[in-house]
Parts: C-alpha cells; sequence; structure tokens
C-alpha cells in the first residue's frame, strides 16, 4: 500500500494537470509527459501492473489504435502526437486511480476540500478585497498564485486553481458524486471540509456546476424505502432549485439566451456555446459516425477552414467535450468509455450507477474534461463494496473511526 504522502502527492499531480494553466504555461505541449513522468517516479515500488489493469488498459490501447487505423485509411491523414498525448493521459490517470484503489474516493475529498477552503480564502482576499500578491500570468491571462487562479475580468466567480469557474465546479462535483455514500458519514465527521467544498460550489456561479449539484443534492436525500419523506425532501430541494434560477440573472438569462440561439442554428453553423456546438458538431458526427474526424484540424473541420482564416484564427472552441469527442473520435470510443465506467461501479449499487454517469454525462456537456487524465481515468476508479459496508459505516448512533488511509 501507497504511504499516505506518495498517495496524496499523486491526487495533486492528477488534479494540477487535470486543468492547473501552470502546467502548460511552464511546460507546453510537454506538459502532460512531465505528469506522466512524475507519477510514475513518485510511485517507484509500488508500480505493480495487475492482470485486470493491464488487461483494461490494453484493450483502451488497442481500441485507440484500431480506431486511429481506419481513420488514417478514410481520411488519409491522422494526427499521431495526439493520439499519443491521448494515451498517456489515459494511462497516467489510470495509474494513479488504479494504484490508490478504494482509498481514492475519500483521499479525493479531503484534498478537494483542502483547496476549496484555499480558494474561498483566495476569492475573498483578492477578488473582493484587492489584495495584491505576486501572481504568475498564464497563457490563457489568468492570474496563477500557484493552486488558486484568478479571471481580471471575472473576479465576481471563484476559480479555485483551474483555468475557469466551470472547470472548478466540474472537479467539486465529480469529487461529490464519487462520495455519495459516504456524504452522510461526511457531514457528521467532516461538517466543515463538506461545507467548503458546497460554499466553493455556490461560488463558482457555474451553470453546469449549478445543475449537477442540484442533482447529486436530488439523489443523496432519495429514499426508496420511505418514498413519502423522499417526496417532501425533493419537493422542497426542487423548489428551492427554481427560486434559485428565477432569481438569478446569470443562471436564467445565460441559458435561455443559448437556448434560444441553438433553436435558430442551422446544421454546420458554427458556435461555441453548449447547445450551439453540439448542433455545430452534429454534422461532423454524421459525416464519420463510428470513427470520427481524428483530431487533426484539416480532418477535424474539414468543412470549415475558413474559420482559421486571418483573425479568426483562434475561433474554434468546443464549448461541449460529448459532441467533440464523438466527432473526433466516433461513437465506438464514447460508447467505450460509458460501458467501462458503467462496469467498474456495477457492484456499488444501479442507482448509484445512473447518478454517476449522469453527472460525469452533464460535465462532459461544458468543459472539455476528455482532454484531462482526472476523468480520462475513471474507468479504473475502485470503491469500496458500499452496500456491505453501509450498515456499519453511516450508522450515525455508533460511527466507526473511518480510515482509508
Amino acid at each position: 500500500m501507497l504511504e499516505k504522502k506518495k498517495a496524496v502527492f499523486l491526487i495533486l499531480i492528477l488534479l494540477f494537470f487535470s486543468g492547473n494553466e501552470l502546467g502548460p504555461t511552464l511546460f507546453g505541449k510537454y506538459s502532460t509527459l512531465v505528469g506522466f513522468t512524475l507519477t510514475i517516479l513518485n510511485l517507484k515500488s509500488s508500480l505493480i501492473f495487475d492482470s485486470y489493469f493491464l488487461n483494461k488498459l490494453i484493450l483502451i490501447v488497442l481500441t485507440i489504435l484500431i480506431i486511429s487505423l481506419f481513420q488514417f485509411l478514410i481520411l488519409s491523414t491522422v494526427s499521431v502526437l495526439a493520439i499519443g498525448n491521448l494515451l498517456l493521459k489515459i494511462i497516467m490517470g489510470g495509474l494513479i486511480i488504479n494504484s490508490l484503489n478504494d482509498r481514492f474516493p475519500y483521499l479525493l475529498f479531503k484534498i478537494v476540500a483542502g483547496l476549496s477552503v484555499v480558494s474561498l480564502i483566495g476569492f475573498l482576499a483578492i477578488n473582493l478585497f484587492g489584495l495584491n500578491l505576486p501572481f504568475i500570468q498564464t497563457y490563457l491571462s489568468t492570474r496563477s498564485y500557484l493552486i488558486y487562479f484568478t479571471i481580471p475580468n471575472d473576479l465576481l466567480r471563484n476559480c479555485g486553481m483551474f483555468w475557469e469557474p466551470g472547470a472548478f465546479a466540474g472537479v467539486l462535483t465529480l469529487c461529490l458524486v464519487i462520495n455519495l455514500k459516504y456524504l452522510n458519514y461526511y457531514w457528521v465527521k467532516y461538517k466543515f471540509l463538506l461545507i467548503s467544498i458546497i460554499v466553493a460550489l455556490i461560488s463558482t456561479r457555474s451553470t453546469s456546476g449549478y445543475l449537477v449539484g442540484f442533482v447529486i443534492l436530488i439523489f443523496n436525500f432519495y429514499k426508496p424505502k420511505d418514498y413519502v419523506l423522499t417526496i417532501v425532501f425533493i419537493g422542497v430541494i426542487c423548489s428551492a432549485g427554481f427560486f434559485v434560477y428565477s432569481t438569478n440573472d446569470f443562471l436564467k438569462e445565460k441559458i435561455e439566451v443559448q437556448l434560444e440561439g441553438s433553436s435558430e442554428q442551422k446544421k454546420g453553423e458554427f458556435s461555441n456555446t453548449r447547445f450551439g456546438s453540439f448542433i455545430f458538431d452534429w454534422h461532423y458526427i454524421e459525416k464519420h459516425p463510428f470513427v470520427g474526424n481524428g483530431f487533426d484540424l484539416k480532418t477535424r473541420y474539414a468543412d470549415h477552414k475558413y474559420l482559421f482564416i486571418g483573425e479568426k484564427s483562434d475561433v474554434i472552441g468546443s464549448g461541449n467535450a460529448f459532441s467533440n469527442l464523438l466527432a473526433s473520435m466516433g461513437i465506438f470510443f464514447v460508447f467505450g468509455y460509458f460501458f467501462l465506467l458503467w462496469k467498474q461501479i456495477i457492484s456499488v449499487g444501479k442507482l448509484f450507477q445512473m447518478v454517476f454517469i449522469v453527472v460525469v454525462f452533464l460535465n462532459l456537456q461544458s468543459e472539455q474534461w476528455f482532454n484531462y487524465p482526472l476523468y480520462l481515468g475513471l474507468p479504473f476508479i475502485s470503491f469500496i463494496n458500499m452496500n456491505q459496508k453501509s450498515k456499519t459505516v453511516f450508522n450515525k448512533r455508533n460511527l466507526p473511526e473511518f480510515r482509508l488511509v
């Protein structure tokens, strides 16, 4: 078993190279390679390739290579560097999550909670009170304070240590859903840390983060054996959710404007909003539904080359990770990802499976999480057998010491 310090460092590596812009700012195109190298060096003697991990990894690698071969036959070109980068991120995320085994949910909770506390302090001190501290300017024009970021023209939203508030919300909600079965226990044992995550999520003012958080909240109070209490709780939550939506312009206007814009958008017409990106990408999904159009810009956007002319050279920025990967790698890859994810958590319970898949799916509708090892490594996740543990771990009258490290 990995030492606690090494385990914590591995989680920090995983999070840092999953959206902290210091990585690409400092290391450029070698950022993933640096993260992978740090992972290997940190694991060292603990780097054990069990047959289950190897078999799954071989299956994933072979699938990607076969898809790439068909892309080459159909499109006549393949971005070898992009495929290699994708494989490296999958292996990196898989190694970290697999090596931590069923300790991963608890460790992720503790570290994300700690980062949430830091982000809230930074949000108050730097964003709201204007404390002037040394910072590093990243290539995305964000200001980095190592484990806290700010966007100069968007100081009313909390970015945490990631490139934008929506990305921070994607990490926070993933942490919450991974620990869904533990949340009642955490409320008793680690109330301050859990509240810190919730407050940090609220401070992101992220539309997708609020939606996903709302889904998690509903299922956290869902009690199949107590329908009356469940209906009351869900009714209160839905009423509160509707009130928040209707009284906050940034939620209501953003969703309504994007829906209105996508309803008027023609297939193949460019848009980088969440709904608009799906409509735009649908043109390419229909074009090559099974193997995708690759990562090379010449084939990925073959029918929209005019978007890269002159001042519009940086106009492409998909607002939907799900449709973007469908258009790039095809149905087989995306379906395979969710199938492996579903199979990996089958022992936890059908309800948890459904909630987990829904949360991952919804988060992919906004941020480009398929570009980072945190989400790419999820098919290797492991959990304690919660069905057996729940009667002892979550008995409020007799809470045992909860040690996963």
